[in-house]
């Protein structure tokens, strides 16, 4: 009798042992998500916690306390200005969690989501922390399966869907500048392109594709823009006009405009900040393709734009 009470004491001295040795005082449950992201960009995303509330709104659901995603409960504790601290609550665990941006490569970027947590003194107190610790790994990953979902597209960071493409042919702009005293009009512009179209039909050259545009604010008065051709054929310099050369395989950042001058403006701006995030030289000046033909339709919220911004490989 006394054998089989000894065998069980030592037994159970076994199990609590390797409790303590396998479930440590202080438990660490992280994931971790690949981003096709620059990493300035995810950072504006998870340091923002109006945008990231909007993602786990998005992603959970609400309640008095805050979101809830699978029987563990969020909300945000403090915003820093490279991560966020989400407090978390699952059974009789309650922690501050910390949620920032690794930078992986020039365009990829990850996500890590770290909670740590203390498991307590008594056996039953640490296996019931590792019980937690299952469902909080199971909840924080399936969050950032939506969160990288999220990030990868530009809209979500953004505003306006970028990408990066590579010019597919040699192309040629004939150009010419012209200086306003205010924003240049339609008319303003479309009686340059009509200039630069007869110059290019006695040159025996024609246009192949839609004019562009790049306008520069000098100051709070003066404007420079400059509008350009595409054409088919090489011309030599002729006093206002100029051939630009857009070489085979450059490449370019690119989005696309639906809607008149302020919606034009807000994409150039997010093209902009989209260059900067990238730290890629850039090799020309941006510029607005008028897919849409503006003199012929004066209803703004029809016109179509795509922007183009010229960086280095």
């Amino acid at each position: 009798m006394k054998k089989w009470i000894i065998s069980i004491l030592i037994i159970a001295v076994l199990i609590v042992g390797s409790i303590y040795i396998f479930i440590p005082s202080k438990l660490t449950v992280s994931s971790f998500r690949y981003v096709k992201e620059y990493h300035n960009g995810l950072l504006r995303l998870i340091a923002d916690s109006t945008k990231f509330s909007t993602f786990l709104s998005a992603n959970t659901e609400k309640n008095s306390e805050g979101f809830s995603y699978k029987g563990v409960q969020y909300k945000i504790y403090k915003p820093y200005s490279d991560f966020i601290q989400v407090e978390i609550k699952s059974g009789n665990i309650q922690t501050i969690s910390n949620v920032f941006p690794v930078n992986i490569y020039r365009d990829s970027s990850a996500i890590q989501w770290i909670v740590e947590y203390n498991t307590g003194f008594t056996p039953w107190g640490r296996i019931f922390a590792y019980k937690e610790a299952i469902k909080i790994k199971e909840s924080i990953s399936g969050l950032l399966d939506s969160m990288k979902n999220y990030a990868d597209n530009t809209v979500n960071i953004y505003g306006f869907p970028i990408e990066e493409i590579a010019l597919k042919k040699d192309t040629l702009i004939l150009s010419t500048y012209l200086k306003t005293n205010a924003y240049p009009t339609v008319t303003d512009i479309y009686k340059q392109v009509q200039k630069l179209n007869d110059y290019a039909v006695s040159q025996k050259a024609m246009a192949d594709d839609v004019p562009m545009i790049s306008v520069k604010q000098i100051d709070s008065l003066h404007f420079e823009t400059m509008i350009g051709l595409p054409i088919n054929a090489n011309l030599q310099k002729s006093g206002d006009f100029a051939v630009k050369h857009m070489p085979f395989n450059g490449k370019m950042f690119v989005t696309v405009v639906n809607g008149g001058n302020s919606n034009i403006q807000n994409g150039l701006k997010a093209l902009d900040l989209f260059h900067q995030d990238s730290k890629r030289p850039m090799m020309a000046i941006a510029y607005q393709l008028m897919i849409t033909d503006r003199s012929k339709i004066t209803d703004t919220a029809k016109w179509v734009t795509q922007l183009y911004h010229p960086v280095n490989n």
